[in-house]
């Protein structure tokens, strides 16, 4: 449009305030044509002109907007980062990762590195599975919290199996972290490692299954599993047992809970 074209123009022969909304009104346009002068702009001394030039690129987010966001490595200042995540949702998946997996990588600030993990999760919803698993095994909490976090919405077809396969090699605090990620996507096939959880040598472990299983669609075994931890543990884990109970829900619940079996 001939609005922007002049708004381009109009970039080289400003300073200060007036160069800052144009800047924002270029990218609030997603200007294809100013992409060239907002790129020069990266490399300008002000470094409030930097972040604006690098959120309207973000905003712009077409190929040549990317590659010249994509130009400048990491570690960069993190107004640059902030708009490659920005510009990432709306490019081809495989570029998309190419951006996200450097700045995973080498993102100067932990918020934007773990930013960048949780979109590849959402973007390669087939590798999700395995690397929420190898971010559940690491030492590095960030990542962990948002593996953890990712579980309940993925829609990874083999998550719930990959997590179950890897279980029983995790500490206690990380077994207790994916079981309540699990409760809150209550599919069947997580039950038998939150079952066997239910046992568990960890208090920290068997009250997280003891919560858990009462998302799950309920049955006599459970049902007598909550009922024994109830008449057997005392304090928090018998309190936490015995909300489970009152929450279970599925065919013959109530008739267990009402037989005592």
């Amino acid at each position: 449009p001939a609005i922007d074209t002049l708004f381009v123009s109009a970039l080289g022969k400003t300073t200060g305030r007036t160069r800052l909304g144009l800047i924002d009104t270029l990218g609030r346009r997603r200007a294809a044509a100013a992409v060239a002068g907002l790129s020069r702009l990266l490399k300008d001394s002000d470094a409030a002109t930097v972040a604006a030039a690098a959120r309207a690129l973000g905003d712009i987010a077409n190929a040549a907007a990317v590659a010249a966001l994509h130009a400048v490595p990491e570690p960069s200042v993190a107004p640059i980062a902030a708009a490659k995540l920005a510009a990432a949702p709306r490019m081809p998946p495989a570029a998309a990762l190419t951006l996200l997996r450097e700045l995973e990588k080498n993102a100067r600030s932990s918020a934007h590195r773990t930013a960048a993990f949780r979109l590849s999760l959402q973007i390669e919803v087939g590798a999700a599975a395995g690397r929420i698993a190898t971010a559940i095994s690491g030492n590095d909490w960030a990542f962990k919290q948002v593996a953890l976090e990712a579980i309940a919405k993925s829609t990874s077809p083999n998550l719930v199996a990959t997590l179950s396969s890897q279980f029983a090699k995790w500490d206690a605090p990380t077994q207790a972290g994916v079981i309540a990620a699990l409760a809150r996507r209550p599919d069947p096939a997580a039950l038998p490692a939150i079952v066997a959880a239910a046992a568990h040598a960890d208090a920290e472990v068997r009250r997280a299954a003891f919560s858990a299983l009462g998302f799950f669609p309920g049955n006599r075994d459970i049902v007598a599993l909550l009922a024994k931890a109830i008449a057997t543990t005392t304090g928090e884990e018998s309190r936490t047992a015995k909300q489970s109970l009152a929450r279970l829900h599925g065919p013959d619940v109530n008739a267990a809970i009402v037989l005592g079996r």
